[in-house]
């Protein structure tokens, strides 16, 4: 049995996970980082992607959408701070749907130079990849 660790998922609103766990796989810019207890000290950026969480060693995992940010692990602890997260268990198909729809038709009234268009065009991203997590 691996010995666990801290792990936490932050966003700008909320703690999204705050758990023991036994191992962490995150999408990194370059490939996915798997951590466990006592990893080398490291900082990197994440790409929107799914991150798992194993709170033992024969479950699942638990799976976590984000859409990028960075993590820090130092040995004892894994820190995720991310843009926006969400437990993929939790995704909503409709809501989803139409948060996209808003953000499509907000981004079709606005000039391509307007600086709310990238906030719209990164938003309409993370949407389309919570529907594809859905199947």
């Amino acid at each position: 049995m691996a010995s666990k660790f801290d792990c936490k998922i932050v966003t700008p609103e909320e703690m999204i996970y705050d758990s023991q766990v036994e191992l962490v796989s995150a999408p990194g810019l370059e490939g996915d980082y798997g951590f466990m207890n006592s990893a080398a000290p490291y900082v990197s950026v994440l790409r929107m992607g799914t991150m798992t969480v194993h709170e033992d060693e024969h479950d699942q995992g638990r799976q976590f959408a984000i859409a990028g940010g960075y993590v820090e692990a130092d040995g004892d602890k894994v820190v995720v701070l991310a843009a926006q997260a969400l437990d993929t268990s939790t995704i909503d198909r409709d809501a989803c749907n139409q948060e996209l729809t808003d953000c499509k038709d907000k981004l079709a009234a606005l000039a391509a130079d307007d600086p709310k268009a990238a906030y719209y065009q990164r938003q309409s991203k993370w949407q389309e990849y919570l529907l594809s997590r859905l199947g």
